[in-house]
C-alpha cells in the first residue's frame, strides 16, 4: 500500500491537565503507542502533525517519522489535517488522533483498502448513534486538503464540517470492525480514562 498516515498531535491537553501524549502507559508514552501502530502499517510515509515540537521523539523511531508543524495559529484539528496533506507525498492520507494509544495498524490499512476499494473521497467511520469519527479516518490527499483550504477561507476551523465539503464519502460503520479496530477510535481526555496497559498489544 501506499498512503501517508498523519498523526494530530496539536491539541491543548487541557482536561487532562498535563502533556497527555507523554503519559507513560505501560512501556511506551500515549503518543508512542500511536506511532508504532502506524510504523508496523503498510503505509510508507508517517506524518506527525504538531503545533509545536516541544517533546523528543525516540532515537529509534523519529528518523522515520516527518514532523509538520500547522501552517496556522488556530486551536483545531483541521489544521493538523491541512497542514499534513500539504506535507504529503502520497494521493491518499489516513488521519488518526495522537491520544488514541489502541489504535491498531490493522485498522489503518483497513481505512486505506476502503478508499480504494469504494473509489471515494473519503472513508470516515459511524456510530450507530450517528456520530461520525473525521479524525480517524482516510481520504484522498488533494480532496482533504481542498475541502480544509475551502472551510479556512471562510474561517471554519470545525473539522467536522470537512464531509460536508467533500463530493464523495462513504461512512464506515463501526459495526462492521473487529472488536480490536474499535477500540482504534477511543481516546482519552483524562488519566482516569486510560485503561489498563495490559490491553495495549
Amino acid at each position: 500500500m501506499t498512503y501517508t498516515i498523519a498523526v494530530l498531535a496539536g491539541g491543548k491537553s487541557t482536561r487532562f491537565g498535563a502533556n497527555k501524549l507523554l503519559f507513560q502507559i505501560g512501556t511506551r508514552t500515549m503518543l508512542e503507542w500511536v506511532l508504532y501502530a502506524a510504523l508496523n502499517s503498510q503505509a510508507n510515509e508517517i506524518i506527525l502533525s504538531v503545533k509545536s515540537l516541544k517533546f523528543n521523539i525516540s532515537d529509534k523511531i523519529k528518523d522515520r517519522i516527518k514532523v509538520v508543524e500547522d501552517e496556522i495559529d488556530e486551536y483545531s484539528p483541521l489544521i493538523g489535517i491541512m497542514s499534513a496533506a500539504r506535507a504529503s507525498t502520497n494521493s491518499k492520507i489516513a488521519i488518526v488522533s495522537a491520544d488514541s494509544p489502541l489504535v491498531t495498524s490493522n485498522f489503518l490499512n483497513l481505512l486505506d483498502s476502503y478508499l480504494e476499494k469504494m473509489d471515494v473521497d473519503g472513508v470516515i467511520p459511524i456510530w450507530n448513534d450517528g456520530r461520525i469519527e473525521v479524525i480517524h479516518a482516510a481520504y484522498r490527499t488533494s480532496s482533504v486538503l481542498s475541502a480544509c483550504e475551502t472551510l479556512t477561507n471562510y474561517k471554519n476551523y470545525n473539522v467536522k464540517a470537512i464531509p460536508s465539503v467533500l463530493k464523495r464519502v462513504y461512512f464506515l460503520p463501526v459495526s462492521y470492525l473487529e472488536r480490536r479496530d474499535k477500540l482504534s477510535i477511543t481516546d482519552f481526555d483524562s488519566p482516569s480514562e486510560i485503561l489498563d496497559s495490559s490491553k495495549l498489544s
